[in-house]
């Protein structure tokens, strides 16, 4: 009997302390401005980590809050005026596993703050203290509709060796995250860049001059989930992205963290993967008659990096097909010139 009560109580306790009660939520909506405290009427239910981590001290009182959204909104809640070290998480569900974003701040910071891009439904902000903390607050919970992609329209064009100035207070928000590296909070307005890579190549990209923190993301399409790379330094440190991309359309985004907005000079340089041309191996010479004529075939193969123009004889355009069979009408010399052009140079 008495091992069947300790299991019992374990499994009490484990239930209890394992996630949240929703009829224990304060009903919150956006547009709302409140002040809270978890110095009274609150119990610490949770003591483990939040988000998967494993932290366990997790020891203060918790406030939970409950808000529903119709539509796809980007939510943006922060918190301020605390006197000890509070922080907040954002669930899908009572479980504080099931965690979509998380701030934790230090309480020099002076502020809490989780952006994230949110389908329609039911979600709940978790206010907890970090080893017994307890203060009062100010929460303040913000949304604003959202297709939640970049807007790729607006991206302006960059080109190879060009460097482009502008502030990101002139841009639209639209991501909140998480892009590549799992974050979200990304409040700030974005600025888009396009960029076209002909073929095969280095890409490097570097973004300086800031005044508050910007990270950069390259994308391979007008997606943030098509995130390949990413600079995500803290502050107003430059960030930069070298990697080496295939021939295609690729966007790089600016965005700025927990609503940062800040001006930038973004540049674009890229090194030429060309394998040099030789042109014993770029053309290929075949006899294609019937042993009564001198119809030859000639093929005009080349490394990436390189495009074929026109087949000439002197001054004469024969063909601009790469793969040309030519009848000569006597023996002789003839100067067969096949023109091409390297893209990378031009």
């Amino acid at each position: 009997m008495k091992h069947f009560f300790t299991f019992l109580l374990w499994y009490v306790s484990l239930q209890v302390y394992g996630q949240f009660d929703p009829l224990t939520a304060t009903p919150i909506q956006c547009g709302n401005q409140l002040e809270g405290t978890t110095t009274v009427g609150c119990h610490n239910v949770v003591s483990a980590g939040y988000c998967g981590s494993n932290y366990n001290q997790y020891t203060g009182p918790e406030k939970l809050y409950k808000f529903t959204i119709t539509t796809p909104q980007n939510v943006s809640i922060k918190m301020a005026g605390m006197s000890a070290d509070l922080d907040m998480f954002l669930l899908r569900s009572t479980s504080p596993a099931d965690c979509i974003a998380e701030s934790s701040l230090p309480l020099t910071s002076g502020y809490e703050y989780i952006g994230a891009y949110l389908e329609a439904g039911t979600y709940y902000l978790v206010i907890d203290g970090w080893s017994n903390a307890v203060s009062d607050y100010k929460l303040a919970l913000n949304c604003a509709p959202s297709t939640g992609i970049p807007l790729c329209n607006f991206a302006e064009n960059l080109s190879c060796g060009q460097t482009l100035t502008g502030d990101t207070k002139s841009g639209i928000n639209q991501i909140q995250g998480p892009y590549c590296n799992q974050f979200c909070n990304y409040g700030g307005n974005e600025k888009i860049f396009k960029i076209e890579v002909p073929f095969k190549t280095i890409v490097n990209l570097s973004a300086t001059g800031f005044v508050a923190d910007l990270d950069m993301f390259l994308l391979s399409a007008c997606d943030r989930n098509a995130c390949i790379a990413y600079s995500g330094k803290s502050g107003v440190n430059s960030e930069n992205i070298s990697v080496t991309l295939n021939q295609g359309t690729y966007y790089i985004v600016l965005d700025g963290y927990v609503n940062s907005a800040s001006t930038y000079s973004i540049t674009y340089t890229c090194q030429q993967n060309t394998t040099p041309l030789n042109c014993n191996d770029a053309i290929v010479t075949n006899y294609s008659g019937d042993g009564s004529n001198l119809r030859f075939n000639y093929i005009f193969t080349a490394p990436q990096g390189y495009t074929f123009l026109r087949w000439k004889y002197n001054t004469t355009i024969l063909s601009t097909s790469s793969n040309v069979h030519l009848l000569f009408n006597a023996s002789g010399n003839y100067n067969i010139c096949a023109e091409y052009l390297e893209v990378a140079t031009g």
